[in-house]
């Protein structure tokens, strides 16, 4: 009986304290900064391109999430940010930002579109240009049936404007990019006699919604990307291009609205992306 009295009247005391208690918490917690995410080690971001260095570009280009080495680099290195901080790296060496880029694009399509435009488009031109894939297929067939602009190709096309300056510099480049897989395959696309202009002026056209007939005649397709270089408004290649990310909607940092095709989103394994090359050859084991 006793206890219940002296319960009844320290109740409304119990109740005070409680109220002035959580209101000074909340006070409190209101006046402390917000937590912020650990900025990266550049000792853990120096690793990360160390494992990169050590990848088959070719491999992980032709295969992308269903190469291994995606699943394997990711699990040791799954800070998206230290892939976004190589890509933009200029100071790194180019297959270690192109693979970065690679891994990324694999494992989180969303924290791909949030590297600098321009620093994906300049890494993606040099990788096309140093044929750090090895072969042409996946920077796509062109003109010719099967995937136009490819995997890699893809990306300029999504990338839009960024990538326009640094498209345009591989206007004049006549070096071959003719090699892909399977016996019949190879030897057709051969005679097409593609160079890596011709990537490059198929993607611009792309880009721009611009008509870029076929043309058999090399001396013929030059003066066709000539007409299509006089159409395009080329822009110099930003030397400390503008911190930003790519644009989900037109107007946002200045840069267009980006195209993000099915096959960016999805794993997709090179049997379904290229049907028509046989399994033997993407392993190297056979025409």
């Amino acid at each position: 009986m006793v206890t219940d009295r002296l319960a009844l009247r320290l109740a409304p005391a119990v109740l005070v304290f409680g109220v002035f208690g959580a209101l000074a918490l909340s006070i409190g917690c209101a006046g402390q900064p917000a937590h912020e995410a650990p900025a990266l080690a550049p000792a853990r971001i120096d690793a990360l391109a160390s494992k990169l260095a050590a990848c088959n570009v070719s491999e992980l280009a032709i295969g992308l999430a269903m190469d291994p080495q995606v699943n394997d680099v990711w699990r040791a290195f799954p800070n998206a940010g230290a892939y976004v901080s190589l890509v933009e790296d200029n100071q790194r060496p180019p297959h270690v930002r192109f693979v970065a880029a690679l891994i990324l694009r694999s494992a989180s399509i969303a924290e791909f579109h949030k590297v600098n435009p321009y620093a994906m488009a300049q890494v993606f031109a040099h990788a096309l240009q140093s044929d750090l894939a090895g072969y042409a297929f996946p920077w796509g067939s062109l003109w010719a049936p099967g995937e136009p602009v490819g995997l890699l190709g893809e990306v300029f096309v999504e990338l839009g404007a960024p990538a326009e300056p640094v498209l345009g510099t591989l206007l004049d480049d006549t070096s071959a990019r003719d090699l892909y897989l399977g016996r019949e395959i190879a030897s057709d696309m051969a005679k097409r006699q593609y160079r890596v202009k011709d990537f490059a002026a198929f993607y611009l056209a792309r880009i721009a919604h611009l008509d870029l007939p076929w043309e058999a005649e090399l001396a013929r397709r030059d003066r066709a990307i000539e007409r299509l270089r006089m159409q395009l408004p080329m822009l110099p290649v930003p030397v400390h291009p503008p911190t930003v990310g790519w644009s989900s909607s037109n107007g946002e940092h200045g840069l267009p609205q980006v195209r993000t095709s099915s096959a960016s989103v999805r794993s997709v394994s090179v049997r379904s992306a290229y049907p028509h090359v046989p399994a033997a050859a993407i392993h190297g084991t056979g025409d």
